[in-house]
């Protein structure tokens, strides 16, 4: 038995130890966002576009180069050319009715009415609005990181009120349990202090849980090892400091796919160009160009064509105003969205002025709740109030400092989610 304890204490005195030498790391909100920015799989979507743009740039490029096409072909027809009249001396050839070609045919582009450059710029006006919807994604998986360290903070702040309204019973409690045991008390009284104890050892656990679940959050997204012992900094960042100017990635956005539709439009317009090819074929077969030699023979053929369409039944005409209309629907998708990103901004700017009048009150309000607890415990040792009316005064003392804790904080979110609204989400100060 003696072994075992020693053991055990041995074993407690080496975890101790361990834990001892474990340093305790410090992350502030940007550090944490810019890890979790690296490790963001939408990310590697910019590399990947990249590569698909080069390969269309390429095969656009492919309508410079010569198109090869070989054309093989077998046929059998009812009727044949035939020489009818008679001419002394002279015997008609007879035309064989299964026809047989293969052929390779060469063409070359000589003009194309600007088609090929006009689809290059569309496939970059492409890429643009593909790179800036990932950096639209990654702000908000930014704004989505923000959120869940501010949430780590609120946990964090509710715990350490916890936790000094638990040591201040305990010694309430001990001061109290020598008033029992001199018969000063009752044992309800007693017990009345104890069970205030374990609800806020309850509600301490379940704030250590919430915060435990939003580090393991950020751990995961961030792929930094950062655990329960680990420190958050809180962000302090004056509101003096905030630039109200709009800079949303949507509005780049909005702006980048306004040019991709003025971009198809342009395209739209060279596809009534005029396009002019060189073309050339060689083949073998039966009959060759001369249609009265009945027999397998080459031949080849050399030229230039030109096309152009006449009449395209108002086709293009109707794709082209298509993509105006599309243009006017963005043109009011960006208003209203510009409309709402203002009154999102002037409601949180409200709020950040109403959590800065709230700070400065409960500044007020912790003083007095200060020395009213002060007088009950004083009055509650005396045993003119009893634990009860002395708890009260404790919880609300106890709720004045979460109050002001969480009033900081949600300054700080305030003022940091209008840098989110407005775009304008430099790394701040860190205390």
């Amino acid at each position: 038995m003696m072994k075992k304890t020693f053991f055990s204490v041995m074993l407690i005195l080496l975890v101790s130890a361990i834990n001892a030498q474990i340093p305790i790391r410090h992350y502030t909100l940007e550090t944490i966002i810019d890890s979790a920015l690296k490790h963001y799989a939408i990310n590697g979507q910019a590399a990947i576009q990249q590569q698909i743009f080069e390969l269309q740039s390429s095969k656009i490029n492919n309508g410079w180069k010569p198109q090869l096409m070989l054309n093989g072909q077998a046929s059998y027809q009812s009727d044949v050319t035939r020489v009818e009249i008679p001419i002394p001396g002279f015997d008609s050839p007879e035309i064989a009715k299964d026809w047989y070609k293969l052929n390779l045919d060469i063409t070359q582009q000589i003009y194309d009415g600007g088609i090929t450059a006009e689809r290059k710029k569309a496939e970059e006006a492409s890429l643009a609005v593909s790179l800036k919807n990932i950096d639209q994604k990654c702000y908000h998986f930014r704004e989505q990181i923000h959120n869940i360290y501010f949430q780590a903070l609120l946990y964090e702040q509710q715990i350490n009120v916890q936790h000094s309204a638990v040591n201040s019973l305990e010694k309430l409690i001990n001061e109290m349990q020598s008033a029992y045991e001199a018969g000063m008390i009752l044992q309800s009284e007693l017990n009345t202090l104890k069970v205030e104890k374990l609800k806020l050892l309850q509600q301490k656990t379940t704030s250590e849980a919430g915060r435990k679940s939003a580090l393991a959050i950020l751990a995961t997204h961030s792929g930094l090892p950062i655990s329960a012992d680990d420190s958050l900094l809180v962000p302090n960042q004056n509101i003096r400091e905030l630039k109200l100017v709009n800079q949303r990635p949507e509005l780049e956005l909005f702006t980048l796919q306004q040019k991709q539709l003025q971009q198809q439009e342009s395209l739209s317009k060279t596809t009534r160009n005029p396009v002019i090819q060189a073309f050339g074929q060689a083949g073998y077969g039966r009959p060759g160009f001369n249609m009265l030699e009945d027999d397998f023979t080459p031949y080849a053929i050399a030229g230039i064509r030109f096309q152009y369409r006449l009449y395209d039944w108002k086709s293009n005409q109707k794709e082209r105003k298509i993509i105006q209309l599309n243009a006017q629907n963005l043109d009011l998708a960006k208003q209203d969205f510009e409309q709402n990103i203002t009154a999102a901004a002037k409601a949180k700017l409200e709020e950040i002025i109403q959590y800065e009048v709230l700070l400065a009150q409960s500044r007020e309000i912790i003083g007095m709740q200060k020395e009213i607890l002060l007088t009950a415990e004083n009055q509650l040792k005396n045993g003119t109030i009893t634990t009860a009316t002395y708890v009260t005064e404790l919880e609300k003392y106890n709720q004045s400092l979460l109050n002001q804790g969480i009033n900081k904080l949600q300054l700080q979110f305030a003022i940091n989610s209008l840098n989110f609204i407005t775009g304008n989400i430099h790394p701040n100060e860190q205390k």
